[in-house]
């Protein structure tokens, strides 16, 4: 059975991120006026903005999450509200009504997951919340070093592949996958990437899924050799991965696009917010974005629009693969 299905276009997200190029320099000239105009402003002066901490506490998620946090309070009074786990995060802000809310998930997959395992924590809310922000990031698959990943993946009806626990796919999105492609990879969660990575080195992995910056590392290194899992605009002489499904579907993309979300506000504030963060993003010298390019993530210029059709995609293609 082919299945076919339009997860996100990286190659256009890039395409509209050059498109707005010029509007960036717009968008940071239109940040400075309005940090200028706060720049004499109380805390008090400021709007509130409660930010739920939607990952673990010593994650790359938190950590992004508190550098944005940084960023913002130059225009907002923000506090910040303890997530625990981007799904409990997503619990936090969807039951808080009294003030504006602000968290950053992978909803579009988790909502469609949880939805389609039929999870009490879904909340059809989230598709009505205003969108502000939207990051993507690439996965690499790694083999220990000398090894070729194309062959590995040509070869083998099933290899055991690790990933980090934190993103974990179900089980049920794993035996789609396997019956979509005609294999019968097992997936292995590790607490830690460089346990992870030691595991392939040994030999008791065939491959692990990195993000970029942790894969350049191990790379770098000479300990483990790494290709895209898609094909982003640029970088470290990687080429993607060809071991695909079919032409539309790579199934190790799912989770890497993140979106912020905003709600209990007017047009007016959510409009506001939106521009900061990408003007913040448009900054190379923001605290923000030099995090993003430590992490090895994309802040994408894109319209508020498009953020919501990318979500809906993202649902939509998780609800069916999970069917």
């Amino acid at each position: 059975m082919q299945f076919r299905t339009k997860l996100l276009d990286y190659e256009q997200i890039r395409k509209v991120h050059y498109m707005f190029k010029s509007t960036l320099t717009t968008l940071l000239g239109a940040a400075a006026l309005v940090a200028a105009s706060f720049t004499s402003a109380n805390s008090a002066d400021k709007p509130e903005l409660k930010f739920v901490m939607a990952g673990s506490a010593s994650g790359t998620f938190n950590s992004f999450n508190k550098v944005l946090v940084t960023d913002l309070e130059k225009f907002y009074d923000v506090t910040k509200v303890p997530g625990g786990g981007s799904i409990k995060g997503n619990k936090i802000f969807q039951r808080t009504d009294d003030v504006p809310m602000y968290v950053m998930t992978k909803t579009g997959f988790q909502n469609g997951r949880v939805k389609a395992e039929g999870n009490p924590e879904f909340h059809p809310g989230v598709r009505a919340n205003r969108m502000v922000l939207a990051i993507s990031y690439y996965k690499t698959m790694c083999v220990a070093a000398g090894n070729d990943i194309e062959k590995i993946f040509a070869k083998a009806g099933s290899l055991k592949i690790g990933f980090d626990e934190g993103i974990a796919p179900s089980n049920k999105y794993i035996a789609n996958f396997n019956r979509i492609a005609g294999s019968s990879h097992i997936m292995v969660p590790y607490k830690s990437s460089g346990k992870g990575a030691g595991a392939v080195i040994t030999g008791d992995l065939d491959a692990y899924l990195l993000n970029e910056a942790k894969a350049l590392k191990f790379s770098k290194s000479g300990q483990l050799t790494c290709q895209y899992t898609q094909n982003p605009a640029g970088g470290n002489g990687w080429k993607p991965l060809k071991a695909r499904v079919n032409d539309d579907w790579f199934g190790w993309s799912y989770t890497h696009f993140l979106i912020g979300h905003v709600k209990n506000v007017d047009d007016a504030f959510a409009d506001t917010l939106y521009t900061r963060i990408q003007a913040i993003m448009a900054n190379p010298k923001s605290a923000t974005s030099m995090k993003l390019a430590k992490n090895g993530w994309f802040g994408e210029i894109m319209s508020q629009a498009d953020m919501m059709k990318t979500y809906e995609q993202a649902y939509d293609d998780t609800i069916n693969l999970m069917k």
